[in-house]
């Protein structure tokens, strides 16, 4: 088996203090080259993997799954189109529905993000300029008023973190907002101008060892981001050997005509989600329609890569990434699309014991190998 090997070597030696919970764990950057042809089997990257069907009602049908929160007791998951957040217990069985939608003064207008934290739903409507807080049980408890666009955000502790994706008049991407003061305070990541171009999915890439990983479109470093102080450090530089390559500095450029000009193009867009085990960083996007995973050892910088497509030993893989939870790689499929590769697919919330098209999505673990 060839591995690609780094060839910009970068060590950065990062601590971080003992005392928040939140503690990035990352001890070293590197940049990193990555042969997207060099491919392992199926079985270096995983080891096992279920998944759950979703209790469907009359008040809980899900158009799409576009980010999923999971803890120990419960699953959250915003469907932006019906801008709903459904909450399911970890065998599948439906609990509840918060939606809100409307004029009012405890309601949005849309559904840009959404965060369970510390036993409140925190909803991000970006068309309202505001964050709403819900408890649990959907009650409204309050909401923070913004001063522009945002289209992304991650509660930190006594403040929050605002990712403006480009397309507000800030110019900054990165912009810490206290709620108690509503003062803001360190910006980072500018940019040139107000494209009004909207990017997904979030830059914010949350995994269950509780580090805070960051990734922008057009962007192949990882960053880490320590929540209390916004404090970012580069985690990897990745360089891709693809045959097309984005402009030398993208930011610059009009962003509907890179869209216009790379989308049949053999390149990488952006990194999509990151995952650290150890000293083994894990690596997903998007390229040539396909999705791509890349298994970095942080150590000697080689790595490997796996295209997810259907399989017979894990033949879901390729379903849509959502994130990472106790080492399981979490995605969804529509039923319609899991119907077309098994139309006998068991279902234990149908009386009849099989899957029909017009149940929810279902939700696919499969759990990263970490030798």
């Amino acid at each position: 088996m060839k591995t690609s090997k780094i060839y910009i070597p970068l060590f950065l030696i990062v601590f971080f203090g003992s005392s928040c919970s939140n503690k990035i764990t990352f001890k070293q950057s590197k940049s990193v080259y990555v042969e997207p042809t060099n491919v392992d089997s199926i079985d270096s990257f995983f080891e096992d993997w279920y998944y759950v069907t979703l209790e469907t009602t009359a008040n809980n049908l899900i158009a799409s799954i576009d980010k999923i929160q999971i803890d120990d007791d419960y699953m959250w998951l915003l469907d932006t189109k019906n801008s709903s957040i459904y909450t399911f217990d970890l065998s599948g069985k439906y609990i509840r529905k918060l939606c809100r939608l409307g004029n009012g003064p405890e309601e949005y207008l849309d559904i840009a993000d959404f965060q369970v934290f510390n036993n409140h739903i925190y909803i991000l409507s970006r068309s309202n300029k505001t964050i709403f807080i819900y408890n649990l049980s959907g009650a409204y408890i309050g909401n923070y008023k913004l001063d522009d666009w945002y289209d992304y955000f991650y509660m930190a502790g006594h403040s929050v973190m605002l990712y403006s994706n480009f397309s507000n008049n800030t110019l900054y991407n990165l912009i810490e907002f206290n709620p108690t003061s509503e003062q803001y305070g360190k910006k980072e990541f500018p940019f040139p101008r107000n494209q009004g171009f909207r990017f997904i999915p979030s830059p914010f890439i949350i995994t269950d060892n509780k580090d805070l990983l960051f990734a922008q479109q057009y962007d192949y470093t990882i960053y880490s981001l320590e929540p209390n102080t916004m404090r970012t450090d580069t985690v990897a530089t990745l360089y891709f050997n693809t045959k097309d390559k984005l402009p030398e500095n993208p930011y610059a450029e009009d962003f509907f005509k890179i869209y216009r000009e790379y989308t049949f193009k053999s390149v990488v867009k952006r990194i999509s989600m990151a995952y650290q085990k150890d000293n083994i960083l894990y690596v997903m996007y998007v390229l040539d329609y396909v999705q791509h995973l890349t298994k970095i050892n942080m150590t000697s910088g080689e790595n490997v890569t796996l295209k997810l497509e259907h399989n017979d030993k894990y033949p879901y893989v390729f379903s849509q990434p959502l994130t990472v939870h106790h080492q399981y790689l979490v995605s969804s499929l529509d039923a319609s699309s899991v119907l077309l590769f098994d139309d006998k697919f068991k279902s234990d919330k149908n009386t009849g014991g099989f899957l029909t098209e017009d149940d929810n999505p279902v939700l696919f673990f499969n759990k990263l190998k970490h030798d």
